[in-house]
């Protein structure tokens, strides 16, 4: 396939060159959100950015097809402003760092969320455990003063 590579990007495109790559290699778009990070898709989807943004080229849908025009894709031999691919290239990585860290804290704070909710619940189930390890009939009946714990009982289901 001949794609007319184009030697710049205007701003717009350059952010949206960006932006695409990044998507495209994490499975939520959103930093706040648990996410995988996708490495493995990285030079496809970088290289199908090129021929999109600088070649114009029109996804086709079919993941073969896009694959082998994206893996035709050698930068060092397009015509195109080199220095700004790699700033581009380096911008999407830094992206990606400050993406991975974001999600990394934003599981970090659901982690440390679950421990604060989970603790308590879990020294209370301790402290059940210890006093009722210790309990025994007499205690139960002094409890009740008296009463008929059968008695109790079939109330409490009448109720």
């Amino acid at each position: 396939m001949n794609l007319n590579f184009k030697d710049r990007l205007t701003l717009k495109e350059s952010i949206e060159m960006i932006n695409e790559v990044c998507n495209s290699v994490f499975l939520a778009k959103t930093e706040s959100v648990s996410a995988a990070y996708l490495p493995e898709l990285y030079d496809f989807s970088f290289r199908l950015s090129i021929a999109k943004h600088y070649g114009g080229y029109e996804s086709s849908g079919d993941a073969e097809q896009d694959y082998s025009v994206a893996m035709s894709i050698d930068k060092q031999k397009l015509a195109v402003d080199l220095l700004q691919l790699e700033g581009i290239e380096a911008a999407i990585r830094e992206k990606i760092v400050f993406r991975k860290d974001a999600i990394h804290k934003a599981n970090i704070q659901v982690v440390s969320g679950f421990d604060a909710l989970v603790s308590p619940m879990e020294h209370l189930i301790h402290t059940i455990s210890d006093k009722l390890s210790v309990v025994n009939m007499e205690q139960i009946n002094e409890l009740l003063n008296g009463s008929d714990l059968k008695e109790l009982m079939k109330l409490y289901k009448a109720e």
